[in-house]
């Protein structure tokens, strides 16, 4: 087995972790608000003597709900909490994954770069929004096709061709499940294969119990019927975090096999969109790769003395910069980091 797969899968596991903790994080806060909201509500409710239960005449409505402002706005907030917290962590969980390949490329680490939080949801963009439109594209089109199906079903109603429907549904869930276990294997590692067999096996099986309670009540069959009730909500609840985890796992590879991809690129254009930099340095730095020029100025160009050309900046964050032979390859994979302060220098100077 490669023994490069367990590596593959480390990001994904470390994404599930931070994740859950942080969306734990906004459901706990969203639910003390609402904690709070109710008990400040029920302390400023007045105390009632016990009055005889009359029942109001059917013909008045019932009294509209007397909550506050304060509290609805509390709600609102409680709702919004946990999602906005979800996105922010897909944002950087996605950044993460996405620069960590890039630079493992060039035999980088990039947390040696130290990266803040916002500079990776900023470099997360060119992974979460084209998944999230595509999510959004296929949610809409899966409810059109799902309005059509019960208009064509429903209308005369057809229970014999709605069974037949559940059970292609069903049925078509299990030969992708089958599907996505083959595609486990190591040769098929480095394709999404298998996470998109497991999300469309999983929505396939969930919408055909949808589909089964749909019949259930067009024959006019009670709501238990069928199946225990306790364990439907159970089950699709289960269902659905499965779809979530196999489409999280998915985005996951795309954020890894683009950030590859941009590592290729940058190589096969010979980094022409990197600038080319001249580095001066007060002391001598040892740099073993082709095409890197050293030149000892002398004592009269001190302190900077010493020139190094043939190089290309890659990257600066936190105070390091990460510089690269102008010759970049494979089979001369040099990359030097340095700190930023007052013993080097560095002159943009494009096609020296």
């Amino acid at each position: 087995m490669d023994p490069h797969v367990g590596n593959r899968y480390e990001p994904f596991k470390k994404g599930l972790l931070f994740i859950a903790a942080t969306t734990s994080s906004g459901i706990i806060a969203g639910s003390i608000l609402n904690w709070r909201a109710r008990r400040r509500t029920l302390q400023t409710q007045p105390d009632h003597p016990s009055q005889p239960n009359f029942s109001a005449p059917p013909e008045f409505p019932a009294p509209p709900d007397s909550r506050s402002n304060a509290l609805k706005t509390l709600e609102s907030l409680a709702l919004l909490f946990a999602p906005g917290t979800l996105i922010v962590a897909l944002a950087f969980y996605f950044g993460w994954v996405r620069t960590h390949a890039l630079y493992a490329y060039f035999g980088i680490d990039a947390d040696v770069l130290g990266l803040s939080t916002s500079q990776y949801v900023l470099r997360s963009a060119d992974v979460l929004w084209p998944t999230l439109a595509a999510l959004a594209l296929l949610v809409l089109l899966a409810l059109a096709g799902h309005s059509w199906l019960l208009q064509h079903l429903q209308r005369p109603p057809r229970t014999r061709q709605f069974g037949i429907v559940i059970r292609v549904v069903f049925t078509l869930g299990i030969i992708l499940f089958a599907l996505g276990i083959v595609f486990l294997a190591p040769s098929w590692q480095g394709t999404p294969l298998a996470p998109l067999c497991f999300a469309l096996s999983f929505s396939a099986m969930g919408y055909s119990r949808i589909l089964r309670s749909h019949l259930r009540a067009l024959q006019g069959a009670p709501k238990g019927t069928g199946s225990p009730s306790r364990l439907e909500p159970s089950i699709s609840w289960v269902l659905l975090i499965l779809v979530t985890l196999s489409v999280f796992w998915a985005a996951a590879g795309f954020a890894t096999d683009l950030g590859t991809g941009r590592a290729q690129a940058l190589e096969a254009s010979q980094f022409d969109t990197t600038p080319d930099v001249i580095l001066y340095s007060t002391s001598r730095i040892r740099i073993d790769a082709r095409g890197v020029t050293e030149t000892d100025l002398g004592p009269a160009d001190a302190p900077y003395r010493y020139r190094y050309s043939g190089l290309k900046l890659l990257a600066e964050a936190n105070g390091e910069l990460l510089l690269i032979p102008f010759s970049w390859s494979t089979s001369n994979a040099v990359t030097l980091l340095l700190p930023k302060d007052n013993s080097i220098r560095l002159v943009f100077a494009p096609n020296f």
